[in-house]
């Protein structure tokens, strides 16, 4: 945005020097520079060249300054302080167990949570909430599962009595010895006092059944899978020096430590250490061409190092890093945008963080539906600032064209001020706080469609010069459409009298209000009761505030050039066909090109949004801000709110519980995972293919 500014300024001196020199090489015949009636003074005669240069010079500054969106600054706080309390108010990310909400820290990074190219994750805790359970493994490429303590590929079920030993294959017996044997887990007995002084260390094993054992462990997956290798045949029973024993289906083993079997694709803090120490570069290569890294026993400020190596980087990727312990928060606070889990181990990083959730899971809708709106909105907000101050400032600059560059303005002083105030501000802002071009729980279904916003694409310099001359060719037509209705000695009254300077002026700001306002509501995707109340209300309060300002003689102004003007141009029947024509010139255009592209080259997201009804349940994103995880509706007090700001949050329990159990799926085409090195699926997606 700030790129914009510049190059906004430098538009803006452009015009003032302009206009300066054309001022002066106008005025270099004599009856332009002193024609009858603007005779100058002895003091303008007798001043300095240059003194007049500089002050015509600032003169120009003043009169097209308004192109500089001020307000736009504005705006965007005010988008980022009242976006942010949807995130808060969201029941989605409301864990019901817990009783705790998302919290939103700072709101100056919402765009941000929809650039996120890399996620940096702790685990312990994070991703397992301290409570681990064996689930599923994948050996040789087949998926398994344990069914009553047994091994069995995924779709099959276990048809075996209890009591039969399983019959596993090579394979699997070898994948459950390397589970059972690669691990720091230490063992504790029922009855330590069996185990007699210089007699063999596991032969108290044989006197005991398994289920006289204990394992401990300073990590909890490491016990969770050592206790599922136990029930599945394969136990560990202990160690002695470098010598490990296991029990196969009753059988002991005993192993050299030298021999049990490792796993690779894994940096300890020790090999990290050496890498980004020496071999940064080929490091952070390595890491760019992973789907994922692991890196463990790490120490805090390796996990900040490592955040730091990925987003100092010549690509200059977002990053986000999320965790629940204290030692999360270098890395948390490293990061561009830093997520805290409210966890079981203090509230440090939820203190240090962006924002905070209640559970990883709740990630996937942080940044796949709140990131995607976020940016969308505020990109949209930006580059339409841009183009209405574009659509207002250019008529006043071609206005001098017709005035000697006397520096005369265009509008009246109050429409100046109240343009940007008034007349265009409510639309953008309300636009920037519900606008949706897509289902919510499509952008769940769909992670893919989060590619299309990646890399700034919305506000990059294509777009922002697309939405810069289109302001442009929209003000040459509101200007050169007024001129040529009105040309010279043209009448449009009934009683033969013409229109004056002030007439012309307000016709073309009337004509720019109405354009930029329904050019707005073209781009418009998502309508709710109070777009509709801003949009048409905006242009219904001009209409008003004119007939008022105009219409009545205002004892505390001292001049009052605009009485009777706006009245004297409604009651032209040619002027309402003028505006009418000129609306129509210039959004014309802009409709033929949406339905073109659409229908010609149409985008995954433009695909997306006419998803059939049955996908998405015709839950509403205000409703599905009124439905928890498993479909219950609560918060009752916060749902007649939303209600009442909306008029949309209406959907029952059966409504959210179906919704949820709606089949995630996308076509072949549209593969999320095939050679993705950047976004991480942030949570379980079940592909369906058709």
């Amino acid at each position: 945005m700030n790129t914009f500014l510049i190059i906004y300024l430098g538009i803006l001196l452009f015009e003032a020097v302009l206009s300066t020199i054309l001022k002066y090489a106008w005025q270099a015949e004599d009856k332009w520079d002193e024609p009858f009636y603007n005779r100058k003074t002895e003091q303008e005669r007798n001043s300095s060249p240059i003194l007049k240069f500089i002050s015509d010079f600032l003169a120009f500054l003043v009169l097209y300054n308004f192109i500089i969106p001020i307000s736009l600054y504005v705006t965007v706080e005010m988008q980022k302080f009242l976006g942010s309390f949807f995130i808060v108010w969201d029941l989605d990310l409301y864990h019901e167990e817990s009783d705790e909400k998302a919290q939103v820290n700072t709101s100056d990074l919402n765009e941000e949570l929809g650039q996120v190219e890399y996620v940096f994750t702790d685990k312990t805790g994070t991703l397992t909430e301290n409570e681990m359970q064996f689930r599923e493994c994948s050996i040789n490429g087949i998926k398994y599962q344990e069914v009553n303590g047994k091994l069995v590929p995924e779709g099959l079920t276990d048809e075996s009595p209890d009591s039969s030993t399983p019959h596993l294959t090579g394979e699997e017996e070898l994948f459950l010895k390397a589970v059972s044997l690669c691990h720091t887990v230490q063992i504790s007995y029922d009855q330590p006092d069996c185990l007699v002084g210089g007699g063999d260390p596991f032969s108290h094993v044989n006197g005991f059944t398994a289920n006289h054992m204990e394992y401990y462990a300073s990590s909890p997956d490491e016990k969770a899978l050592v206790e599922a290798t136990k029930r599945m045949g394969v136990a560990f029973t202990g160690s002695n020096g470098e010598t490990m024993e296991i029990k196969t289906f009753g059988k002991s083993e005993k192993i050299k430590e030298d021999h049990v079997i490792q796993h690779g694709l894994v940096v300890d803090g020790a090999s990290l250490s050496l890498a980004l120490r020496e071999h940064e570069k080929l490091f952070m290569e390595v890491c760019k061409n992973c789907s994922a890294v692991l890196c463990c026993r790490m120490a805090p400020l390796q996990k900040a190092k490592v955040v730091r190596l990925l987003k100092t980087s010549p690509e200059k990727p977002i990053t986000l890093a999320i965790g629940d312990g204290a030692n999360d928060v270098s890395m948390i606070q490293e990061a561009h945008v830093g997520i805290g889990i409210m966890g079981k181990e203090g509230r440090q990083a939820v203190r240090n963080s962006d924002y905070a959730i209640a559970r990883f899971k709740f990630l996937a809708k942080l940044l796949l539906v709140h990131g995607h709106f976020y940016y969308v909105r505020i990109a949209t907000l930006v580059q339409y600032f841009f183009y209405k101050n574009v659509c207002f400032i250019t008529p006043q600059f071609l206005y001098q064209f017709f005035c000697l560059f006397s520096q005369q303005t265009l509008y009246d002083s109050v429409y100046l001020t109240l343009y940007n105030i008034c007349f265009t501000s409510l639309p953008i802002l309300v636009y920037s706080l519900f606008e949706q071009l897509v289902h919510p729980h499509v952008l769940q279904n769909k992670p893919v469609l989060y590619r299309d916003i990646s890399r700034n694409s919305l506000l990059s310099f294509r777009t922002f010069l697309y939405w810069t001359l289109l302001g442009f060719c929209h003000a040459f037509v509101f200007f050169f459409g007024s001129y040529i209705l009105m040309g010279e000695d043209t009448t449009l009254m009934g009683n033969g009298q013409m229109f004056g300077n002030w007439t012309f002026g307000t016709l073309v700001f009337t004509v720019m209000v109405i354009t930029v306002t329904l050019k707005l509501a073209l781009e418009t995707h998502f309508w709710t009761w109070m777009n509709h109340f801003v949009t048409w209300g905006s242009i219904a309060f001009y209409f008003i505030f004119s007939l008022f300002y105009g219409g009545i003689i205002w004892p505390f102004l001292h001049t009052q050039d605009m009485y009777f003007v706006f009245v004297q141009l409604l009651s032209s029947g040619s002027a309402w066909f003028a505006i009418i024509i000129i609306i129509i010139t210039c959004l014309f255009p802009d409709v033929v090109k949406k339905v073109f592209y659409r229908h010609l080259q149409p985008t995954r997201t433009q695909k997306s949004q006419s998803v059939p009804p049955l996908q998405t349940q015709a839950l509403s994103c205000v409703e599905s801000l009124c439905c928890y995880q498993h479909g219950q509706s609560g918060c009752s007090r916060l749902a007649r709110l939303l209600e009442q700001m909306s008029g949309q949050c209406q959907a029952t329990a059966n409504n959210c519980h179906a919704t949820r159990n709606s089949n995630r799926s996308w076509s072949d085409s549209e593969n999320f995972y095939s050679n993705d090195r950047s976004i991480l699926t942030l949570s379980p997606i079940e592909v369906t293919h058709y």
